[in-house]
């Protein structure tokens, strides 16, 4: 079998939906958006940002209440029509900012 390359081999699709159990750490409820895909063999690179509510302990900061955002880079490597490597990068730095830092007061 012969690994396809470049865009011509990826079909074009509109939306894609599904589930996505994700393990680990719950102390933000949120939602994921996908803002870009590009494919390549059998690696997908993928533009994302999360957006929720702080509302359970992140790193030992206690339940905030605020409204955060932060943006992703991920890459996942598929075989046999199933994931089989993820590697993300994600700015927590902004995350934690936006966790920590005191809102800007309102001027009249």
């Amino acid at each position: 079998m012969t690994p396809t390359t470049g865009f011509a081999a990826i079909p074009r699709v509109s939306r894609v939906t599904g589930r996505l159990r994700v393990p680990g750490d719950k102390s933000i409820s949120h939602r994921y958006a996908m803002l870009a895909a590009i494919a390549e063999g059998d690696r997908v690179f993928v533009r994302s940002t999360m957006t929720g509510t702080h509302d359970g302990e992140y790193k030992g900061i206690p339940a905030t209440g605020r409204h955060v955002a932060a943006e992703s880079a991920e890459v996942f490597r598929i075989a046999d029509g199933r994931f089989v490597g993820y590697w993300c990068l994600t700015n927590v730095a902004s995350l934690m900012r936006q966790l920590t830092e005191e809102p800007a007061a309102a001027t009249a």
